[in-house]
Formats: C-alpha cells, structure tokens, sequence
C-alpha cells in the first residue's frame, strides 16, 4: 500500500491491484485498478478527485519508459474520515501493436514493472486545494504477463506486427503453422536457440513437396552466375529467400557451447522468427 497525500495529508492508503489487457479493433486496451481506502482518522474536510495517471514500464535492468497517459473509466471522488470510503478505480490505455512490441523489447523476456502517478487534485484544512503527486507500482511476472497477451489475441501478431495465418489451416498447412507457433513460444520464453530450430521446422514444411525442394535446387544454382542471377523471376527470387532462411536456420540444428555457432541471440531469433512468420503469411496468400 502507498499513501496518498493531499496538501501534505495522508488521505488514503492504495495499491495497484490488476493489470489486463484486452483486446480492440486494430488495438489493446491496457487497465489498472488502483484500490484502497480513505482513511477514516482524517478530517472530513479533506477530499480528493482521481481523473487519469501518467503510465510507465520498467525493466529488470531499471529502464523506464513512458506508456502514455492513462484515463479514469470513471472520475472518482471522496472524502476522508467517515468510515473509510472505499476507493476503486480503473485506468485504462489504448496501445498500439508496435508498442506491445516495443514493451517486450524492453523487458527482454522478464518480469516488469507498472507504475502509475495519478492525475487529480485534492483539498481541506488550511492550505486550500492542490494537485497530486503520488506514484504507485505494481510487478508483473513474465508468465503472467504472457497470459496477458495469450488472452488479448496479442501472440497472434506474434509481437512484430506480421499478421499470422488464418487459425484454421488447411491440412497441408497444419505443420508450417505448428511449428511457427512453437518458435513464438520458444521466443516468448527466452529459449533463443529452440526457436530459430523451429524456424527450421517452419522452413522445412514450407519446402515439403518434393517437386517444390527440387525446385529450389534449381533456383540456387542460378545464382552462380550474373547472366541467370539477372534473368530470375519473381517467384525464383522468393525461392532464394526461403533457402537463405533455411540455412541460417540450419546453425540451430547443430548446437555447440553458448559462444559457438548453435547460440543465437535475441536480435537473431527475432529476425529468423520474423522472416518465418512472413513466408507462412505469403505461402497461405500464393
């Protein structure tokens, strides 16, 4: 609990209690309850009004970042003293799905750290009425907050703003898709290395007629000379993409010690994922 003071009076004693995201039209909707209770040892002639917060993100390493201001579902005003009126209100943020983004970028897959400093003001007693200036925190554990995101449909943009696949694949599509969500949940997890192998499962499913792979042969080896490397189609193109992603991959398969060429790194497996996930989107739109 942190008190919540008015023109040097504590008034109320608040916590942040949930933290949800929910999901909108090409968006999310953070919401914080902040809740407690006035105190009922004060004067009644002190009161105070919750209209917004200013919203921040902090990481395990102590970086804050602003998230934006935040409103109050309900503008909220009591009194102290009495019986201790309870307080209860939601404040609630619209993101942005590059924030989200944003947001895990910073925490790097762990635990982080909400904090709100209210926007209001209060009065009583001599010195008349002022603004207020208390922060309150709350700690998020990474599993939690990835319930979060489950629960708001936010993996489905599996956090790089690529649009997933229909959720209802075909049969012969089934596997690409498995295995590009279990490389977003390797990723998710912190398990760098098992989700660029996942990408390779992703690689090798989209490579999966035989007609196709051998078709991909053919490709690369027009890349021996500059004549037939100028003369590729569009589509001969798009082949040499995938083998790239298919043998940058293929290091993940053969993992050695933490500095030997089996480790990737966050950066790394978010551009392996990332690439991954946009093929799957164009092989579901060829």
């Amino acid at each position: 609990m942190t008190m919540l003071t008015v023109v040097s009076q504590g008034v109320a004693e608040l916590e942040i209690k949930n933290i949800s995201l929910q999901p909108l039209l090409g968006a999310y909707e953070l919401s914080l309850g902040l809740i407690g209770k006035a105190l009922n040892n004060v004067s009644e002639l002190y009161w105070f009004t919750l209209t917004g917060a200013h919203v921040s993100l902090s990481s395990v390493a102590g970086i804050k970042k602003r998230l934006g201001i935040a409103t109050a579902g309900q503008i909220f005003r009591t009194h102290a003293g009495g019986y201790g009126a309870h307080v209860s209100v939601e404040f609630k943020l619209t993101l942005q799905p590059h924030q989200i983004t944003a947001m895990e970028d910073l925490c790097h897959d762990q635990d982080m750290t909400f904090e709100l400093s209210v926007i209001g003001e209060g009065g009583g007693g001599p010195q008349g009425r002022s603004h207020l200036y208390e922060t309150f925190s709350k700690m998020v554990p990474r599993s939690a907050w990835v319930e979060q995101l489950r629960s708001a449909a936010a993996l489905d943009i599996l956090l790089f703003e690529v649009p997933m696949p229909v959720s209802d694949p075909p049969p012969e599509q089934r596997a690409m898709i498995g295995s590009l969500r279990r490389a977003q949940k390797m990723f998710l997890e912190g398990n760098y290395p098992e989700c660029v192998q996942r990408c390779r499962d992703v690689m090798d499913a989209i490579e999966a007629d035989p007609v196709l792979a051998n078709k991909h042969i053919e490709t690369m080896k027009k890349l021996i000379t500059s004549e037939d490397r100028r003369n590729m189609t569009r589509e001969e193109r798009e082949f040499v993409i995938i083998s790239a992603v298919r043998n940058y991959t293929h290091l993940a398969h053969h993992p050695g010690d933490p500095e030997g060429p089996g480790y990737f790194t966050r950066n790394e497996a978010k551009q392996a994922l990332t690439l991954s996930a946009a093929l799957v989107a164009r092989a579901f739109t060829s």
